[in-house]
């Protein structure tokens, strides 16, 4: 499906006479702070994103799906590429180490960047950087230049997930293990893989 564009000054003046009608601050004021004005939005419990879309012609999941995920980190700034090579770095060595990447790893990680970054746009970084490694690791695992003279298949489970497809591979008569991983309810994926 196309992603529709928007009119960012249109969407955020609209959504300043929102905030207006609630706090009674003046419109040209909100807009002339788009980071208070985002703190304001955040502060509204039930905001109101279906008035908002219907006025700009979109629905609400446009709506907030561009509000979040574009325009809050056009506003933030993304991730710095020093710090995305952190990242990158941490994953790798957790993930070929089997340690679980859920949130307390996530909190940690962050402790390790240059600045504290808006949530959607670590989010974004992590997320993006997560599928680059394990893309990374699972093809240079399967790029070895040793003879595979041997595979298995077979499904197991480990540590509440299942993991689908798991090949034991005899190279040069050493049996190494290939997780092929699958995704669990806490997006944390499990595998293994050889040098």
């Amino acid at each position: 499906m196309p992603q529709t564009k928007i009119d960012c000054e249109k969407a955020m003046h609209i959504i300043a006479q929102y905030v207006s009608r609630i706090t009674q601050i003046d419109v040209s004021t909100l807009l002339s702070d788009r980071k208070k004005l985002d703190s304001i939005v955040e502060s509204i419990s039930k905001f109101d994103w279906d008035t908002i879309a219907r006025q700009m012609g979109l629905t609400r999941q446009q709506m907030y799906r561009w509000y979040y995920d574009t325009y809050q980190r056009n506003l933030y700034g993304s991730v710095s590429q020093n710090d995305i090579a952190i990242i990158k770095d941490c994953l790798k060595q957790a993930i070929s180490m089997n340690q679980n990447i859920g949130a307390d790893f996530q909190k940690d990680l962050k402790l390790k960047l240059s600045k504290e970054y808006q949530r959607n746009s670590f989010t974004v970084a992590f997320n993006n950087s997560k599928r680059l490694v394990m893309s990374q690791l699972k093809h240079a695992s399967m790029c070895s230049n040793d003879t595979i003279s041997h595979v298995s298949q077979e499904s197991f489970t480990a540590q509440n997930t299942v993991v689908k497809n798991t090949n034991t591979v005899q190279i040069n008569n050493n049996i190494v293990d290939l997780f092929h991983f699958e995704e669990n309810q806490d997006n944390i994926f499990l595998f293994n893989i050889f040098e």
